[in-house]
């Protein structure tokens, strides 16, 4: 046996050992499969959220309020004072556009939430599956 394969060998022992482990933490499921793949201890994971201001603001908020009032004034101001009926209906039909888009991508990354997360891609990189 060559020193690859005991090593391999040993990894998955201690894979496996992790696992009946992991059947004891009291937790999500997100600590059980670190634990299983890294043997990151539970502690680590919370402690490492961040449930604070800047980070337990919604993306809808942050994005959102800078790019709501300009949008507004540029509306009313074509619509009121310059007249620039063209412009305002292209302005109105991208934003309608960004609308529907917005909202597709944000059903379509629930619908797949939970299958992704089977497979093992979930956390910041989903290219990575881990081990």
């Amino acid at each position: 046996m060559s020193e690859e394969e005991k090593n391999a060998l040993v990894k998955e022992q201690e894979m496996k050992k992790r696992m009946k482990e992991a059947e004891n933490l009291k937790g999500d499921w997100i600590e059980k499969d670190l634990y299983i793949r890294y043997n990151m201890d539970p502690k680590i994971w919370k402690a490492a959220q961040r449930n604070h201001f800047p980070y337990n603001v919604s993306l809808e908020l942050i994005v959102g309020v800078p790019l709501f009032f300009p949008i507004i004034y540029l509306i009313t101001n074509l619509a009121l004072f310059e007249k620039n009926y063209e412009y305002l209906k292209t302005i109105l039909q991208t934003l309608g556009v960004s609308i529907v888009a917005y909202y597709i991508s944000d059903q379509l990354i629930n619908a797949f939430k939970d299958t992704l997360a089977k497979k093992g891609l979930f956390g910041r990189d989903l290219n990575k599956a881990g081990i």
